[in-house]
């Protein structure tokens, strides 16, 4: 399924091989058409322009840009869908972003992590960093949207430091740990099923938007984070810095796999 899927380059109406010029310009057309002071300030236009104002982040930034092209060349999930159109301009319309478009990053990230995992052994920088991905996903979609990990919860271990949980989940020594799962795939699968549970109730819903209210900007740093740690992961031997979050509420220690990890008992720094 495609529906609500868009990369980059569509939502900004620019081609793959756009100069830094090039898609500068697009971003100023695309701001010019949806700016919520040109809408009306609605839902809908803050919407569009929080999209392609993130896509354009991620493409004016030489960096980031080459990771997210590493990834559209790279995933799987991408090349299953690679006779979709492309670089269709997609702002013309103002329904064209709505929240399928947020639900499917989910849904294509989660895609992306379990093709890794079906493949065959990964290694433990790699199992860190899908587990980041994971964690942040949990803490800050999943739990807000009303799907935590009940587990976690009942022992009072919802808003535990993550560098616990992962150190947990990567060593060999975690079967002492009280946690409800001992292996990578263990927690992939709580947390694929807890996101299929989101993605339903999401398409059964009348009116859009009740779900995800005021967690699109963590859907979009989730997609954006996972895209950094994804195509390193895919780009086998490949070593990767730490993701550096757009929003200072994601930025702290917990995620950077280099700093010193705490103990079972630490909390959020």
């Amino acid at each position: 399924m495609n529906r609500g899927f868009k990369s980059h380059y569509e939502i900004l109406g620019a081609s793959p091989g756009a100069s830094l010029q090039e898609i500068k310009e697009a971003f100023r057309k695309q701001s010019m058409l949806c700016h919520p002071d040109r809408n009306g300030n609605t839902a809908l236009s803050n919407e569009i322009y929080r999209a392609v104002l993130n896509s354009y982040r991620i493409l004016s930034h030489p960096e980031r840009r080459a990771e997210y092209d590493s990834f559209l060349k790279t995933s799987s999930w991408i090349q299953s869908h690679r006779d979709a159109p492309k670089n269709r301009a997609v702002l013309g319309a103002p329904g064209t972003i709505d929240k399928s478009f947020y639900l499917q990053q989910i849904n294509m990230i989660l895609w992306e992590i379990e093709d890794i995992l079906d493949s065959g052994i990964i290694s433990r920088s790699q199992m860190r960093m899908m587990l980041i991905i994971l964690t942040f996903l949990d803490r800050w979609v999943l739990h807000p949207a009303g799907f935590p990990d009940y587990f976690m919860e009942a022992r009072k271990m919802g808003q535990t430091d993550p560098r616990v949980y992962i150190d947990l989940l990567c060593s060999p020594s975690s079967g002492t740990a009280h946690l409800p799962y001992s292996t990578l795939d263990e927690y992939f699968y709580d947390i694929r099923r807890r996101s299929g549970r989101l993605l339903d109730r999401m398409d059964r819903q009348s009116s859009e938007g009740a779900v995800l209210e005021g967690l699109e900007e963590a859907v979009l740093e989730f997609s954006n984070m996972a895209v950094h740690y994804l195509s390193a992961i895919r780009d086998e031997g490949r070593e990767s810095e730490p993701y550096l979050f757009e929003n200072p509420l994601y930025r702290y220690r917990g995620y950077d796999f280099r700093a010193e990890q705490p103990g079972p008992t630490s909390e959020r720094s």
